[in-house]
């Protein structure tokens, strides 16, 4: 097991050691339950993006050219299936797509899992190169 590893499963620990402490507190009415709800989000984040780089980082460091072009194909093709697939079959599909979602005044934005996230905001900003900005995704961790 190398450092990164380590640090990485470090990491982990502590993000579940602060969200088991914080959750005590809520339980214990120290903290509030909208703080709470705000802190766990953001730990649930954070522990995600943990989880990601350790695959990463046992995977070899590098998503496959064949990763890629599942991961664009699935990004092209998700609108059709959505529209085709029952109840279950979205809900899934939009497992694998979104992490969480956030409110914003009265919209609901969601919140991507990687990689999808970096494609959401290379079309958000008009500014996205599939085959670039997917492996920057993987390698800036």
């Amino acid at each position: 097991m190398g450092q990164g590893h380590q640090a990485l499963n470090k990491k982990q620990k502590l993000i579940r050691h602060r969200r088991d402490t914080a959750y005590d507190d809520k339980l214990d009415s120290k903290i509030t339950e909208e703080l709470w709800l705000d802190l766990d989000r953001r730990w649930s984040q954070e522990e995600f993006q943990v989880k990601c780089e350790l695959e990463l980082v046992d995977s070899g460091g590098e998503p496959s050219l064949d990763d890629v072009q599942a991961t664009l194909e699935l990004l092209k093709r998700a609108p059709i299936l959505y529209l085709k697939q029952n109840n279950q079959e979205r809900a899934r599909l939009i497992k694998t797509l979104l992490w969480n979602c956030k409110v914003s005044g009265e919209n609901l934005e969601p919140i991507y899992r990687k990689p999808f996230d970096a494609v959401a905001v290379g079309v958000k900003t008009a500014n996205w190169h599939p085959l670039v900005d997917y492996f920057r995704t993987f390698l800036m961790a």
